[in-house]
């Protein structure tokens, strides 16, 4: 009796072992695709959010999404075959343009959006009452500590304030994004304020963030990376929203302060998050 129960014992401890040991096949690498400025996509599988990735040109000096990404887009062509939902940090329309989101929502009918109630409203001028199904518009809070949370199928997008990095600018509703895809967690935070007070309030260190998408200029500003490495603590970085004409300056002065990071300047460029 005994001989039968180590052997079972073992049986049991090689099933168990086969298990774990598939479960790094099993899980889908996560792929950010660059698309232009600080736009981006996030795929895993048949997973697909994009963000800040449906506009066109507002000012020169940055790169706005090329006409032959948006056609892929409106067509579904790969890599753009099953995007689940579009996020937009804010207004600005080197981020985002109201009508051609309005028109991607009403030719793409598998995806949501996601966001403030400022850009929502300004996605709305260009949408009748009847052409999309509300329940595909999902509007997020913008509050100082206040957290929205949208989940579809293994996506889990947490939207929460930060405030614009301008005084000019004030008045614009900025909004980060936490990703949750694959078990990975990813960041953006559009145009930030270099003020820690809402990405504190955030709560990010404790997320143990594995990839941050962060503009530029927050990389090489003495607050901002001060912010970063206090308050945000990412196992990885991507650098983004760099005017071409400082492509290979900035590029430097990043590498200064973050030799590992990675720079989006060239679209449709694919990085894969380390395991």
């Amino acid at each position: 009796m005994q001989r039968y129960s180590l052997n079972l014992s073992a049986f049991y401890v090689t099933i168990i072992w086969g298990i774990f040991s598939i479960l790094p096949i099993l899980a889908q690498p996560v792929k950010i695709t660059y698309i232009a400025n600080e736009g981006v996509m996030i795929s895993a599988g048949e997973q697909q959010v994009l963000i800040d990735a449906i506009h066109k040109e507002y000012y020169p000096q940055y790169l706005a999404t090329d006409e032959t990404i948006l056609k892929k887009m409106f067509a579904k062509t790969p890599p753009f075959a099953s995007v689940d939902v579009v996020l937009a940090s804010h207004i600005h329309r080197d981020h985002f343009h109201g009508k051609t989101v309005a028109d991607y929502l009403k030719k793409i009918d598998s995806a949501d959006f996601f966001a403030t109630a400022q850009v929502i409203d300004s996605v709305r001028l260009f949408l009748k009452d009847t052409e999309i199904n509300e329940k595909r518009i999902i509007s997020a809070g913008y509050k100082t500590g206040e957290k929205s949370v949208y989940e579809k199928n293994d996506i889990r997008i947490t939207n929460f304030k930060i405030d614009h990095g301008s005084e000019r600018f004030s008045w614009i509703e900025n909004s980060g994004h936490l990703i949750e895809i694959e078990g990975k967690k990813i960041l953006h935070i559009g145009d930030p304020a270099f003020g820690a007070k809402d990405i504190e309030a955030a709560g990010l260190v404790a997320e143990k963030i594995d990839l941050a998408i962060l503009p530029y200029w927050f990389l090489i500003n003495e607050n901002g990376r001060s912010v970063i490495e206090q308050w945000i603590q990412p196992r990885q970085i991507i650098a983004a929203h760099i005017p071409p004409a400082r492509n290979a300056d900035a590029a430097a002065e990043i590498k200064k302060h973050y030799p590992a990071a990675v720079i989006f300047t060239e679209p449709m460029k694919d990085f894969l998050i380390l395991q």
